[in-house]
């Protein structure tokens, strides 16, 4: 996009942003859905005992967008101000027995968005970041990197223990360009 494009963006910001609204791009703009399943062997080495519940605890930075995916953006990515997160599905799965089951622990998003059970409970959930949380995602945009997330989950697994968890999970990113 040249100077016009640029123009134009900057233009569709200020005609949204006095509206008081802000513009929404997801899936239809690129962004692909996070979805997959992770595989997690349940023995003496991850539970630390042979006996009791046991304590998993993953972590990994997640791509919610890539330069390709909002380089279709060039006029309005100074503009990013958050990014939604539309949670639709993240089961936690006997892998044993295929029985679905949501554990006591917590699965935290960006160091400050916290899933505990109840939240687990009532998916799909729509959650945000914004303003000092979403900072380090809006330089890896500013700067054509992948913008990561950090996700953390420490979850309890409840006895019987299968011999491995599955973990599976869909959601939809939205980056949200707006007034800062």
């Amino acid at each position: 996009m040249g100077g016009w494009g640029r123009a134009f963006g900057a233009l569709a910001v200020l005609v949204v942003s006095a509206c008081g609204r802000e513009l929404q791009l997801g899936s239809s703009t690129g962004l692909d859905p996070i979805a997959g399943e992770t595989l997690a062997v349940l023995d003496d080495s991850v539970c630390g005992q042979p006996y009791g519940d046991c304590r998993v605890h993953f972590e990994r930075d997640v791509v919610i967008a890539t330069k390709k995916s909002y380089v279709k953006l060039d006029g309005l990515v100074s503009y990013v101000k958050a990014v939604d997160l539309d949670v639709r599905v993240l089961t936690f799965i006997d892998g044993d027995t295929a029985v679905r089951f949501v554990p006591e622990g917590t699965v935290t998003i960006a160091g400050t968005l916290e899933l505990h059970r109840e939240e687990l409970l009532m998916l799909p959930q729509q959650l945000r970041i914004e303003g000092e949380t979403f900072e380090p995602v809006r330089k890896q945009i500013l700067n054509g990197e992948p913008a990561t997330l950090r996700v953390v989950a420490d979850v309890v697994v409840p006895q019987p223990l299968p011999s491995y968890l599955v973990v599976r999970y869909d959601v939809q990113p939205s980056l949200i360009i707006g007034e800062q």
